[in-house]
């Protein structure tokens, strides 16, 4: 805890003094929109098991590395921090509706929400259970961020994992085991079907799918885009294993009833979320980058 302080201090002072100032407010003001709407979702329903802490919105700040979520364990405003490349750009803030998923995975007393898909993914009958089930944080994040702004957030991972190869399943910064985030062309293929669930046209997303499978099979060029190669233990398993198990997944993730949330689901959270800034974010990223 103890930087949590210099964290604070550095997300206020950039807000205010930065030369990106205007899209970090902006970013701000969404993050305020959302923690809003998601107390009041929490009122209406008389949800009162949430960590005695959880009384700020998050708070924005620009750093050298990709989008991450700080301090959401500790009794502190939970830091969201965006990459400092994109903070020209308004449409790499698209990242923030899934950093705002991790936020809210953490903030009620007792066992996090992504425990109880950890156990639904469990009760799946599917191949690779223990991989999704280690992706469960950052596929329940993706979830919520297809809720906020919907197909905005799929052409936002495919934007962020544009120039990258996309069938490794990469090991993490310790070097001691694999990545918590999911392989990139599972990532965007898993949104598409949560997308699907919650009812986002079928038109829109069959073609994100063929565009998006046609740009991965491109980038594989190191390993057979059939398969999914892991980097730490340097063994392949079929694609095809791994795309079964899309679709229960997705199901999982939208249709499980939380618990902790009286049984409310994750397209309930988000169901009548209106706000001016998620619909300009959402209109920045229109463009299909990988395209490109």
């Amino acid at each position: 805890m103890g930087h949590a302080p210099v964290s604070i201090f550095q997300a206020l002072v950039q807000q205010l003094a930065h030369p990106y100032k205007v899209p970090l407010r902006m970013s701000q003001a969404l993050a305020g929109d959302m923690y809003a709407h998601f107390l009041q979702f929490l009122e209406q329903n008389d949800i009162t098991s949430l960590k005695p802490d959880y009384a700020h919105p998050p708070l924005i700040r620009l750093h050298g590395g990709g989008a991450v979520t700080w301090l959401k364990d500790l009794p502190v405003p939970t830091i969201i921090a965006m990459p400092l490349d994109k903070g020209h750009r308004f449409g790499g803030y698209t990242a923030l509706p899934h950093e705002f998923g991790h936020d809210l995975s953490g903030t009620f007393s007792g066992a996090q929400l992504v425990e109880q898909i950890k156990t639904q993914i469990g009760s799946l009958d599917i191949q690779h259970k223990a991989w999704w089930q280690m992706w469960a944080e950052e596929c329940f994040a993706d979830s919520i961020g297809m809720a906020i702004i919907r197909e905005a957030e799929i052409f936002s991972l495919a934007n962020l994992f544009t120039g990258y190869y996309t069938n490794i399943i990469f090991t993490d910064e310790s070097g001691q085991r694999p990545d918590e985030h999911p392989n990139r062309h599972l990532r965007v293929l898993l949104a598409i079907e949560v997308g699907r669930i919650l009812g986002i046209p079928n038109a829109i997303l069959n073609q994100t799918r063929q565009e998006w499978t046609a740009f991965g099979n491109a980038k594989n060029t190191i390993y057979p885009p059939d398969q999914v190669y892991d980097e730490f233990s340097q063994m392949s398993y079929p694609m095809s294993e791994f795309i079964a198990g899309l679709v229960p997944v997705a199901t999982a993730l939208v249709d499980t009833g939380y618990n902790q949330l009286h049984g409310k689901k994750v397209g309930d959270i988000f169901a009548d979320f209106t706000s001016s800034l998620a619909t300009q974010m959402t209109d920045s990223i229109t463009e299909k980058a990988w395209m490109l």
